[in-house]
C-alpha cells in the first residue's frame, strides 16, 4: 500500500509520500547501488550482537522504523538519508546467515525478508545541506554519536571532506605509543577524532583559546559552533586550496611529531617508561603545546612544565586524568579535560611554572595600597606584604613579585 500526494518541483508535478515494499527488495536497491550514500552518512557501525538483534525483531514480527530516500531533482539519482545500519545488515545477513549463529539457508533467509514490509519515505530536497539538515532532526536522541551528527557540517564542502577524512589519520599513529595499547570503543573513538579536528584547527588558525569544542557533545542549535562548523567557516573564509591544505597537513603532522617525542623524552627521563597515558592526557598536552606556540610564549617554559607535570606521576601506578596538586592546603585536585586547558592556571601555580599566567582583562579598580580579596592565594603561598591591584586573574603579592609603582598612583 502506498500513500503519496502531489507537490510541484523543479518545474515538475511529481508523487510524493509512503511506499510499503519487501525488506529484501529494499536492501537489494542499497547492495546494487541504487541508492547513493551521501557524504553526511555515517558508515556502517553496527556489531554482531546488533545485527542479531535486527533480525530477531524480524522474526517476531516486531522490526520497525522506516527508510528515507531522496532526489534532488525528479529525474536524478536517490541518495539514502536514514536506514543505512539496517539495510547493510539485512544484506549482510543474506549474504551468509549461519556466519551470525541463525539456521537459515541463504534462500530461506530471502523468503524471510521477501515476506517483511518496511515503509519507505521519499523526499525532495534543494541541497545535500537541505537533507542533512532533516538528517538531524530525523536522528536526535538516537544512538549517533555527536561526530556522526555533526559530520555534515564539514563534509558537504570537498575541502572539509579532505580534511574530515586526513586529519584523524595523522594524529592517531603518532600518539598510539603512548597509549600502549589501550582499547576503545566506538564513542572513544568519535571523540578522539573530532579532537584531531579541534588540533589542527587550533593549529591552522593560530587561536589563543584555553577552551575548546566540546567535541564529546551533540550541539543542537543555530548558534552552536561546532569544531566541524568553525573549521569549515576557516576553511571557507580562507578560501583555503587543496595545495595549501596540504601543506598544512606536513606541518600540522611535523609539528605533532615533536611533541610527541618529546613527550615520550620526559617520561623515559623520570624513569616511567612504558606507562601507559590516557588519550584525555596525551591530547591535553597536544593542545598545550599548539597553545605555546599560538600564545608565542618560550619552549623553555613548556619543557620545564613538561618535566614538572610528568614528574607528578612518579608515585602512581599509572598516569590519571584527576590527580591532587602539589602545595595545596588543602588538597586541591586537577581534572584534564579534552574540551579546554581550564586547569592549566592551577597547575601553573602549583608548580610555580611561568608557563600560563591567566587571561589579562581590563580593570575598572582605582589601584591602592592595601589588602583584598583577590589576594587570598598569593598570600597564602607568600605570608604578610603590601598588595596592590593588578588587572590579571592572578593577582601576586609585592613580596613575591616586586612591581614598580608611581607613588602617584595612590594620591
Amino acid at each position: 500500500m502506498s500513500e503519496q500526494a502531489e507537490i510541484y518541483f523543479g518545474g515538475e508535478v511529481i508523487a510524493i509520500g509512503n511506499e510499503n515494499k519487501s525488506l529484501a527488495e529494499i536492501a537489494r536497491n542499497l547492495r546494487r547501488d541504487k541508492w547513493i550514500i551521501p557524504e553526511f552518512q555515517r558508515g556502517y557501525v553496527w556489531e554482531v550482537m546488533k545485527l542479531k538483534g535486527w533480525i530477531d525483531t524480524i522474526l517476531t514480527g516486531q522490526a520497525i522504523g522506516v527508510v528515507v530516500t531522496y532526489q534532488l531533482e525528479p529525474k536524478g539519482p536517490t541518495y539514502l538519508a536514514d536506514g543505512l545500519q539496517r539495510l547493510t545488515a539485512t544484506n549482510r545477513f543474506l549474504d551468509n546467515p549461519k556466519e551470525y549463529g541463525f539456521s537459515f539457508t541463504k534462500e530461506e533467509a530471502e523468503d524471510l525478508c521477501s515476506s517483511f514490509s518496511i515503509t519507505t519515505q521519499h523526499r525532495y530536497y534543494r541541497s545535500h545541506h537541505e537533507a542533512w539538515e532533516a538528517f538531524k532532526n530525523l536522528n536526535k536522541g538516537t544512538v549517533l554519536t555527536p561526530a556522526e551528527f555533526h559530520k555534515g557540517e564539514l563534509v558537504m564542502d570537498y575541502r572539509g571532506k579532505i580534511i574530515y577524512d586526513r586529519v584523524d589519520g595523522i594524529v592517531k599513529p603518532l600518539v598510539l605509543p603512548l597509549m600502549s595499547g589501550q582499547k576503545l570503543n566506538r564513542g572513544q573513538e568519535a571523540r578522539l577524532a573530532r579532537d584531531s579536528l579541534a588540533l589542527f584547527l587550533q593549529y591552522i588558525t593560530g587561536t589563543q583559546r584555553v577552551d575548546f569544542w566540546k567535541v564529546g557533545s551533540t550541539q543542537v542549535g543555530s548558534n552552536k559552533n561546532t569544531v566541524e562548523r568553525t573549521l569549515m567557516d576557516f576553511v571557507l573564509s580562507s578560501d583555503l586550496s587543496i595545495e595549501s591544505i596540504e601543506k598544512l597537513f606536513q606541518n600540522f603532522k611535523g609539528f605533532i611529531a615533536e611533541q610527541v617525542a618529546e613527550i615520550r623524552k620526559v617520561i623515559d627521563e623520570t624513569g616511567q617508561t612504558g606507562k601507559a597515558m590516557s588519550p584525555t592526557m596525551i591530547r591535553w598536552l597536544l593542545h598545550l603545546a599548539i597553545w605555546r606556540k599560538n600564545a608565542k610564549r618560550e619552549f623553555v617554559l613548556y619543557q620545564e612544565f613538561l618535566v614538572m607535570f610528568i614528574s607528578l606521576f612518579k608515585e602512581f601506578r599509572a598516569f590519571q586524568t584527576r590527580f591532587p596538586l602539589p602545595n595545596t592546603t588543602p588538597v586541591k585536585f586537577a581534572s584534564l579535560k579534552l574540551s579546554n586547558l581550564g586547569d592549566m592556571l592551577s597547575l601553573c601555580i602549583s608548580l610555580n611554572s611561568d608557563l600560563y599566567q591567566g587571561r589579562i582583562r581590563a580593570s575598572g579598580k582605582v589601584a591602592s595600597i592595601g589588602y583584598n580579596n583577590s589576594h587570598i592565594l598569593p598570600f597564602s603561598k607568600n605570608g604578610e606584604g603590601e598588595t596592590i591591584i593588578e588587572p590579571a586573574p592572578r593577582n601576586k603579592s609585592r613580596g613575591a613579585n616586586p612591581i614598580v609603582v608611581q607613588e602617584a598612583m595612590f594620591k
